[in-house]
């Protein structure tokens, strides 16, 4: 049985969405017709038919490889659709960590505003004359958090883009659609 990778996979799945996508155009503008033209909205429907069922194959061939291809990531373990669903996190927490780097009182950052949502939502000061809020991590602290959160973030991506080389087979039921829309990726 032929097999593909997770690479392969991918490249099908966006080739045979701007084939959907394209069809639903030229099924939209197919509503309409000038004499002598000789396309029908029925073509094209059979069209996006056909590519719908081939995308949602290929997006379960997809989770399929994603659930079953396993990552190594500092000595643990993980199923490559869960170090997919870790960057976002991590990406999230570096910059959190940045911006806790460049937060200083007094500033009207965008950071201090997604806190609480308007200026002056962090509050530095309970009492102008005597009582402020004091950082609770150094500059320092915050830049290499930030560092180890981006280490890690590209950990998951070679972790990844390395897991995407694997191999899967395709199923028999999808070959002819591979044949049909996708020659030469098998």
């Amino acid at each position: 049985m032929p097999t593909v990778s997770g690479h392969k996979i991918r490249q099908a799945i966006e080739r045979v969405n701007l084939r959907r996508k394209t069809a639903t155009k030229q099924f939209e503008k197919s509503i309409f017709a000038f004499e002598g033209e000789n396309t029908t909205p029925q073509q094209f429907a059979a069209t996006i038919e056909r590519t719908e069922f081939l995308l949602a194959s290929l997006q379960d061939l997809q989770e399929r490889f994603n659930q079953a291809t396993m990552v190594n990531l500092t000595g643990q373990n993980l199923t490559l659709a869960l170090a997919i669903k870790l960057v976002g996190g991590n990406n999230r927490l570096a910059k959190s960590w940045k911006n806790a780097a460049e937060l200083a009182p007094g500033t009207d950052d965008i950071w201090s505003r997604r806190l609480g949502g308007s200026k002056g939502s962090v509050q530095f000061s309970r009492d102008k004359e005597k009582d402020y809020a004091t950082r609770q991590i150094t500059v320092e602290q915050c830049i290499a958090s930030a560092d180890a959160s981006s280490s890690k973030t590209a950990s998951l991506r070679a972790a990844i883009a390395e897991a995407n080389s694997s191999l899967i087979e395709v199923p028999e039921t999808l070959l002819p659609l591979f044949v049909e829309f996708l020659p030469g990726l098998l």
